[in-house]
Order: C-alpha cells, then structure tokens, then sequence
C-alpha cells in the first residue's frame, strides 16, 4: 500500500475515534429523559412552593414574620347600602389568636354614635356598648381553636416529599417524549413534552411514600397532629377515630392490592423550552359506565414577547375550560390579571407590586340575557385596593374602594381609609367585672336587638338613648 495512501487512513482513523469518543462522551453526559423530567418536576414544585409559603420582600410580608404577630388598624370606613350611609371608625387590634376592636357606628342622618367594643381572649367573646351597658358581656367559645400554642412548622418540606414520591415512581416503562407545539399569548412554542403515566396503585403508592415520609419528620408529624386535632375541635361531626388514623397507615397495603393496575389513572406532564419548563398539566382519567371524564389541571409559566412574566392557571373538563386564572406582565411590577368560571362570570384589572406598593383594581362581571335571548356583559362591581409602605417594615396606608356602576353613574358602595402599624399589642382591657350574656337585663337585650335590626333593616330607627 502506497505510504500517503496508509497515512490517510490513519488519520481518517484516528479523526473518526475521536468524533465517536466525542459522541459517546456527549451521549454520557447528556441527561437522560428521567433526568429532564425530574428536574422539570422539582422546579415546578419550588415555583408553586415560594407562591404558596414563602413570603415576599412587598410589605405584605409582615403576615410571615414576628412582625406580624401583632398589629392595629385604624379605619374609618363608609358603607352605602342602597338607602343610607352608615360610617364606621375606629381601632382594630390583633396578636395571633387575640383580638380587640373599638368602633363607633353612625348612621348618615343621625348625630348620635354608637361605640362598641369587642374582645375575643381564649375561649370567650365580649363585647360592650358604651352608654349603653355597664359592663362586659362574653359568650362561651365551644369550639375554640387556640392558635397561641400551635407549633409553626415548615410544611412546605410535603411538596418535596410528593415530588419525591413520584419520580421514585417514574421509570423507562411509564415515561414518554414527544415534540408539543405550545401556543401561549398568541406565540408559537416547540417544546419538548415529557409525560410520566401512572395507574391508580401507582398514585395510590405515591400518596403512601409521602405519608411515610411526614411521618419520619418527628416534627411535621406532630405538627400535622395538632393540625388534625384543630379541626376535630372546630367540627364535632369528626370522630376520634378519624382524627387518630390521619397518618395510619395499617390498612393502606390492603387498599394498594386491590387498587387497579393496568388502567391509566393520572398523568403528569411537563413541557421544556430551551432548557426551561414553560407548562405542567396532571390530568386525571375517571371511568365510569356512562361515560369517561377526562379532568386536567394546567399550569403555564413563562416569559412574554415583551420580557415579562406570564402566569395561567385553569381546568379544564371534556376539553372545556371550567375556571381560570391569568396573570400577563405588562412591566417589572406590572400585570393585567383575569379570572373566569365558565362563561358567566370574569374577573379582571390590573396588579401593581412593588417593595412599598400595591395597587388592585378589578372589574367583576356577569353575562345576562336580554329579553330577545341576547348575551351581553354586564358590569357589577369596581374593587379598588390602594396599598402604600408610609415607615420602613412598621406603617402602611391601605385604601379599598367598591363602586356598583348603573345607569345613572357609580355607585360608591365601600370608600374605606384604613392605616395599619405593626407591632402595636392589644391594649390592657378591664373584663374584671365582665359577665355572661344571659345576665343581661331586658332592657340592654332590647338594645342590642335594636342595633342588630339597624344593621339588618333600615325600617327598624335605632334610638339607643336613656335605655340604660
């Protein structure tokens, strides 16, 4: 063989190992389909996990730190029921399972206030009207749930333990990729979709290594107990023995055995663009003899043409979209927002969130049909939320606004001006001679029959005056 002739072919050789080592290092450390999945799941999840439980740097923040233990509100608030106006105005006071609240009610037409206060401690309501009663009257709590000694805990630790569950349940066999065509705010998005199918012993199996999982965090564990235990005391119609099996999990196997095994009973699936998830859809598949109901929860995440963040949430049912929920980001702290349930009723406006702002303003609407059968949109009410940090991390002025448009022009239902300072506790309130509302003399039961008719029926004057 001629000697450039060998030289060639070796090199030809020794470039095509090379290109194969280099594909096969490329295949090696490429991520496998699991992999994708798995890290698209686990991001989803903290996404939903810092909406849900982690607080954000806006001044609503307060209600997740030691801040927002304690707090008082002042307001001076004027409700306009069709008829009259009524003004409430005064002070209200909250420390976790505590409260206290100072008013004093007006009518629109009358010069006389009324002041009342109300104090909720332990087990027991108060409550007083000046100049009307002499003391505290309380009302027994039956069901009292006392939040003072409930021991926080982190739960967000469960979404980790559920997205841990199900990839140990995702294997070559139930995992599929496909090319998805995705088509969010009017662009075109070609994305990878990954879809994990389960069966309903897998989900059931699912639920079981997440239980399991709570119950070897000693701490969550308990926490869940209470939890438990809480809602037995708010709800008589919970038994014991419900409350006491919340985490047993003796008669789980015998429900997994006889659980189906072959029928596809919920997917989940995630869609990757450019290496990150834009779309999470579960859909649930529930057989019956009549008919097969296909149930799908979608989440979309993702930036807009503009550079913003899109975020839509909705269900959908027979290929329908029965509720949904849109945030499209028109600036750093900007968003127009909507919300509908099916096609009767929409919700939407705009959301401005900043560090030391925030600012709603909504639109609620009904479709109505006219006499000729004629659909048209029917506005019912304008809800304007106006928030401002006034003192770093202490005070804040709060606005609401509620108008009812008609025919004539607004209707100014709710003009309410309200200033919130944090770290304020519940003043010392003398109940040292405070007694149960049967005491009550005829008299002070007649005068509270008086303001519950003025609140519940204008016909009803109210005239509290030398009643005492």
């Amino acid at each position: 063989m001629n000697k450039n002739v060998k030289t060639v072919l070796i090199a030809c050789l020794i470039i095509v190992g090379i290109a194969a080592l280099a594909v096969g290092v490329y295949f090696m450390i490429l991520p496998t389909d699991k992999e994708v999945f798995s890290n698209s799941l686990k991001e989803s999840f903290n996404d939903v996990k810092s909406l849900t439980f982690k607080s954000n740097d806006n001044f609503f923040g307060f209600f997740n730190s030691e801040e927002g233990e304690s707090f008082r509100l002042t307001t001076n608030t004027i409700v306009n029921d069709g008829t009259e106006n009524f003004t409430f105005s005064g002070d209200l006071y909250s420390k976790l399972n505590d409260a206290y609240a100072k008013l004093s009610l007006k009518e629109q037409n009358s010069d006389d206030d009324l002041e009342i206060e109300i104090l909720k401690k332990a087990d027991k309501i108060y409550h007083k009207l000046n100049n009307v009663y002499s003391r505290f009257y309380y009302t027994e709590l039956e069901n009292s749930i006392n939040i003072n000694n409930y021991k926080m805990v982190d739960m967000s630790v469960i979404f980790d333990y559920f997205t841990d569950a199900i990839i140990e349940h995702v294997d070559d066999d139930n995992l599929s990729k496909e090319d998805k065509d995705l088509t969010l705010s009017g662009e075109s998005y070609n994305t990878k979709r990954y879809t994990a199918t389960f069966t309903q012993k897998d989900f059931l199996e699912i639920l079981k290594d997440t239980l399991n999982k709570c119950k070897d965090n000693q701490e969550l564990y308990e926490s869940i107990n209470e939890m438990l235990e809480m809602l037995k005391q708010s709800d008589n119609s919970i038994s014991d023995s419900s409350i006491t099996s919340g985490l047993d999990l003796s008669n789980f196997d015998d429900v997994i055995n006889e659980a189906d095994d072959k029928e596809k009973f919920f997917t989940y699936s995630v869609s990757v663009y450019n290496g990150k998830t834009i779309s999470n859809e579960i859909a649930f598949f529930i057989k019956s003899e009549e008919s097969d109901v296909t149930i799908r929860v979608t989440l979309n995440s993702y930036e807009n043409k503009n550079g913003y963040n899109n975020f839509e949430m909705y269900v959908s049912m027979m290929g329908f979209k029965v509720i949904g929920f849109e945030m499209e980001g028109t600036s750093d702290t900007k968003s127009n927002i909507s919300m509908y349930i099916m096609d009767g009723f929409n919700i939407s406006g705009t959301c401005e969130l900043s560090d030391d702002l925030f600012g709603l303003d909504l639109t609620i609407a009904t479709e109505m049909e006219d006499e000729e059968g004629h659909t048209n949109r029917q506005e019912l009410f304008k809800i304007n939320i106006d928030g401002k940090e006034v003192v770093k991390d202490k005070e804040y002025d709060i606005n609401i606004k509620c108008d009812m448009p008609s025919e004539t022009g607004n209707i100014e239902l709710v003009n309410s001006t309200n200033k919130l300072i944090l770290g304020e506790n519940i003043p010392e309130i003398d109940i040292s001679d405070s007694a149960s509302i049967d005491e009550m003399s005829e008299e002070e039961k007649l005068a509270l029959d008086s303001i519950t008719g003025m609140l519940g029926d204008n016909n009803n004057d109210f005239d509290y005056e030398g009643t005492y």
